[in-house]
């Protein structure tokens, strides 16, 4: 077990520096900041304290923000979306002399939850970023800053969301211009996220005397975007409904996957796209891929993990942090219409 000597070396100090700061005295002693963070940065990886956080009352001591995000075997539009926040989250921790921690979940979101809690109380971490989709199983100290990204029912800590109400907005828009008024949305399956992005496009197409209707094409597990088998799936399911389908002026797709499947089955059976009928996506993953190229919604991805580090270096620039202050924070980030050339 390592003793206050180790940590001194380890740290570059005197005994006495160590002693002073591992005892909470630092303040009052006038130790430089810099230097005190570097003895708890220590005492932490060498296991000399359980808790450096009961050893201080600053809120930054390591500048590391944990990201913690889903990662499958295969490629899937999740992992795309979370290499995407967590490119923008470095991109903006770097600019605030922060680092960033990457830690990869798999199987068991809870034993990466044990961890962080753990790393944070060794002053390893100070902060951390995590899937709105697991808030219910975090039980974190009201003084761990940590912000979820996308929805959860689960109100323990500040949220990001995008807001597509405007993307939808300018295309209801460009449709009215178009003198198009047949609508249709495609989802996959029925989820808490496809009501609210169907419940907003309707309200605006009836804002404008516009009716939608819907088809859920009932196929799973559909993610892989990088593979030809899930685009092909729902090419396939896609394909069943096409006569239904190409009644319709203009399809809203609950993603880019059903609408790259609904292109290659269009094209598949003699339809031309735009002029048989128009095609949106959401996403923005793979517009610059396909021809005629997506129309889409971008949802920003690499500005929402900018914005997560941003609310949190506000939490953590306070002393006195305490999440019940911040648990019914909601900020959005408002996703954008691409108009490709399928609208």
């Amino acid at each position: 077990m390592a003793k206050l000597k180790d940590v001194a070396e380890k740290a570059g100090v005197s005994i006495s520096t160590a002693s002073i700061v591992l005892n909470g005295k630092a303040d009052r002693q006038r130790i430089a900041p810099a230097t005190s963070r570097k003895i708890l940065q220590v005492a932490g990886k060498l296991g000399y304290l359980k808790n450096v956080r009961s050893r201080t009352t600053k809120q930054r001591i390591s500048d590391v923000i944990a990201i913690a995000f889903p990662i499958a075997e295969t490629h899937t539009q999740t992992t795309d979306f979370w290499l995407n926040i967590v490119f923008g989250a470095n991109n903006e921790a770097t600019k605030k002399n922060q680092n960033t921690f990457i830690i990869p979940m798999q199987d068991n979101p809870e034993e990466t939850i044990e961890h962080l809690i753990r790393y944070y109380h060794e002053g390893r971490i100070d902060a951390a970023i995590l899937p709105g989709k697991i808030a219910h199983l975090f039980k974190a100290p009201p003084e761990f800053p940590i912000v979820f990204i996308g929805p959860t029912s689960a109100r323990i800590a500040p949220h990001l969301k995008i807001s597509f109400k405007h993307a939808y907005f300018e295309a209801i828009k460009h449709i009215i211009k178009k003198k198009r008024t047949k609508l249709l949305w495609i989802e996959q399956e029925q989820s808490t996220l496809s009501i609210e992005r169907f419940n907003t496009l309707r309200d605006f197409a009836e804002m404008h005397n516009l009716k939608i209707s819907k088809i859920e094409l009932g196929v799973y597990n559909t993610e892989t975007i990088l593979k030809d088998e899930g685009l092909n799936k729902i090419s396939d399911a896609c394909e069943k409904h096409l006569t239904t389908i190409s009644e319709h002026d203009v399809v809203f797709c609950y993603n880019d996957i059903i609408a790259c499947g609904l292109l290659k089955a269009a094209q598949k059976n003699g339809y031309n796209i735009p002029s048989s009928f128009s095609i949106v996506g959401f996403d923005n993953l793979c517009s610059r891929f396909t021809s005629p190229r997506l129309a889409t919604i971008d949802h920003k991805i690499v500005e929402m993990g900018a914005k997560a580090v941003n609310l949190i270096m506000r939490m953590t620039n306070s002393n006195n942090f305490n999440m019940d202050e911040w648990r019914t924070t909601t900020e959005h980030v408002d996703g954008e219409l691409i108009l490709g050339e399928t609208l």
